[in-house]
């Protein structure tokens, strides 16, 4: 059976972390420019002459063997999305996806586009992101549950992603994740991966960084072993020098 990203009842599940290998963009690209791909949603997100209040914008991320641009059109697309960019085991990711749709009980064909489509250990799940109150209104697992039942080989699982589906620290430290992950600094990274690896139990991210002696170096490459599942953040943001973390049970 397919392994959901998020429980059905909406709260984020736990799934078990293979540390990978560091995965950097290629080293000799470090002074060349790359042409990120641009988005390859089925549907365009408007991101200029939006109503008042609204959140857009998008995500540059290396993913498989280029930088891809993912673009969201909420807040909590957003997160969602660093969240899903943090896995280990994702291997694409793809935004506003057109699906077969479905035919309601009256014979009636929907089009519906998935928020996402994440590739995650080999399965696509289908994922739809919405307001807690505006799945209840339109009756969205009912919905959700047509979709599933008649996409065919479109995806293996359909996950729907409420606002409380996960923590705004979480996804916090997913974002921080993102944008440090692929920063170079070997030396850095040579020191903090041999402090962590003979880690026992839990500490604070400040004793980490004091037994480095690279201060802010050696909080960024801390921040790098959390990216890549060297370390595991026990709670709390990881910018809070008294944040708990520990050793990442399979590293």
């Amino acid at each position: 059976m397919a392994q959901k990203v998020f429980s059905d009842d909406n709260v984020a599940a736990t799934v078990p972390i293979i540390a990978p290998p560091f995965s950097f963009p290629p080293e000799d690209t470090s002074h060349t420019y790359l042409v990120t791909a641009k988005s390859r949603g089925d549907r365009s997100i408007a991101l200029t002459g939006t109503n008042r209040g609204s959140f857009v914008g998008a995500i540059v991320a290396w993913i498989g063997d280029r930088w891809q641009t993912i673009s969201f059109e909420s807040r909590h697309e957003m997160m969602t999305a660093y969240l899903l960019l943090s896995h280990p085991k994702l291997t694409d990711l793809r935004e506003q996806v057109r699906s077969p749709g479905y035919v309601d009980e009256d014979g009636v064909h929907h089009d519906h586009v998935f928020d996402f489509v994440a590739t995650i250990d080999g399965e696509d799940h289908a994922i739809a992101c919405k307001l807690q109150s505006s799945t209840d209104r339109l009756n969205f697992r009912a919905t959700l549950g047509l979709l599933a039942s008649q996409m065919g080989d479109f995806a293996d699982t359909v996950d729907l992603v409420v606002e409380g589906a996960f923590s705004r620290t979480r996804a916090f430290n997913a974002e921080l994740f993102h944008f440090l992950r692929w920063e170079h600094d070997q030396e850095a990274d040579e020191v903090l991966l041999g402090l962590v690896s003979s880690l026992e139990g839990v500490t604070t991210v400040a004793a980490i960084v004091a037994a480095s002696g690279l201060k802010g170096r050696g909080w960024r490459s801390l921040v790098r072993m959390c990216a890549h599942h060297r370390v595991a953040v026990v709670r709390g943001r990881i910018d809070d020098y008294t944040t708990l973390i520990a050793r990442d049970i399979a590293a």
